[in-house]
C-alpha cells in the first residue's frame, strides 16, 4: 500500500492503548490502527472499540486517545456510526444523525444488564 507504518507488538492488551496514543499525539491524530480483526480504525472508532471492551477508561480515552482540542466533523460522525451500528453505504445514506443517534442508543440500551 505504500503507507508508513509502525507496529505495535504488546502481549498485554492493556498497554497497546497507552502505546497507540503516544503515537497518534505525534502525527496530530490522523494516523490509522490496523486492528488484529483486519479493520482499520481511526481515533474515533479506536476509542469507541476501547470503551465498549472496557480496555481503558473514559478519562483515558477523552484525555489521550482522541484529539483534545477538535469535535469530529458531520461525515467523521456518520462513518462512526457506521462503524458502531455495523451499516452498509446504502443504510447509511437512507439515515439521518438523528436517526442514527437514536438508533445507537437503543443498541446501547440493549446491551446494558438490568439489575
Amino acid at each position: 500500500e505504500g503507507r508508513d507504518r509502525v507496529v505495535i507488538r504488546s502481549g498485554s492488551t492493556t498497554r497497546w492503548p497507552a502505546l497507540v496514543a503516544l503515537m497518534q499525539q505525534n502525527v496530530d491524530f490522523t494516523g490509522h490502527i490496523l486492528h488484529t480483526s483486519g479493520h482499520y480504525l481511526d481515533c474515533w472508532r479506536c476509542a469507541h472499540m476501547c470503551e465498549l471492551n472496557g480496555i481503558v477508561n473514559a478519562q483515558f480515552i477523552s484525555g489521550h486517545l482522541l484529539p483534545t482540542q477538535r469535535d469530529p466533523d458531520k461525515n467523521t460522525v456518520r462513518e462512526l456510526f457506521k462503524y458502531v451500528l455495523q451499516l452498509d453505504n446504502q443504510q447509511l445514506s437512507k439515515m439521518s444523525l438523528i436517526d442514527l443517534a437514536v438508533r445507537a442508543l437503543s443498541v446501547k440500551q440493549q446491551r446494558q444488564p438490568t439489575s
